[in-house]
């Protein structure tokens, strides 16, 4: 059990008997009034749970004398929860894949979820959302889906095109239909390089006190062959009468556009 009643070290005459449980304990025997007095003292309620119920705990006295019963006393006993854990997102990785010219693609999955393990309110919450791992400058971009309307009670700052502030006093599930409209997009017609984008989603809600609690999600960059190669210099070649067309090996040199390309490409002469 994460909570119960227990005797700070105390010794009990013999002639008492006690019977106790995890919630309750009884005190009979022929003692003095001091004695039960003694026992009441050393009384004690422990919690060990990191993050209790913060309901009241109620504890009653009762005492009875032969066939007389006294009047039940109660104790209160009061809770303040404490603001130590940021919300935890869910699941902790995601995984995706962007097809080169596509349109934009979600960043996060359908079942992403956002919960707090803190027994108070959720008030203040600060999502940042960046990529770390930056090749292209200017090429990746970070933004909401066309058509998503922020709520009014957060505030989204544009830092830069691969990094996304959001601050306010909204509900944990308005932050998740965020993360739902968060979107990846590629403004360049051919991708510079291929390197999976690693983008870095923290949430909290006391940065200075908590921290905050990080997730990540991968995007895999698939290039397309949508580009035909290019010669890079013209040849003029001239043969002598008689000479054996079959020695000669032209080599020319050309170029495609298409990034990481390993197509080999057909010439006709």
């Amino acid at each position: 059990p994460e909570e119960y009643l227990f005797l700070s070290p105390i010794v009990l005459p013999s002639f008492l008997r006690l019977i106790s449980t995890n919630t309750s304990m009884i005190l009979h025997g022929t003692g003095s009034h001091s004695v039960y007095i003694s026992f009441l003292k050393a009384l004690r309620y422990v919690n060990v749970a990191a993050e209790p119920n913060l309901h009241t705990r109620v504890i009653t006295f009762g005492f009875e004398e032969g066939h007389l019963t006294g009047t039940t006393v109660t104790t209160l006993i009061l809770f303040s929860g404490t603001n130590d854990f940021p919300p935890n997102i869910s699941p902790e990785n995601f995984n995706t894949r962007f097809v080169e010219e596509s349109n934009q693609i979600a960043i996060v999955t359908s079942n992403v979820r956002i919960i707090d393990r803190d027994s108070i309110p959720v008030s203040y919450v600060e999502l940042l959302v960046e990529i770390v791992n930056i090749f292209d400058i200017g090429g990746d971009l970070i933004s909401l889906m066309p058509g998503f309307t922020l709520p009014d009670d957060i505030e989204m700052v544009v830092i830069s095109d691969v990094k996304l502030m959001f601050s306010g006093n909204a509900s944990l599930d308005s932050y998740e239909q965020v993360l739902l409209g968060l979107r990846y997009s590629y403004l360049y017609p051919e991708f510079v390089n291929l390197a999976t984008r690693l983008v870095i989603i923290s949430i909290s809600d006391d940065p200075s006190n908590t921290g905050f609690f990080t997730v990540t999600a991968e995007i895999e960059l698939v290039a397309v062959n949508d580009q035909h190669p290019s010669l890079l210099a013209l040849f003029s070649v001239e043969l002598e009468e008689d000479e054996g067309i079959g020695n000669l090996l032209l080599r020319i040199p050309f170029d495609d556009d298409d990034t990481n390309s390993v197509s080999t490409p057909n010439f006709s002469l």
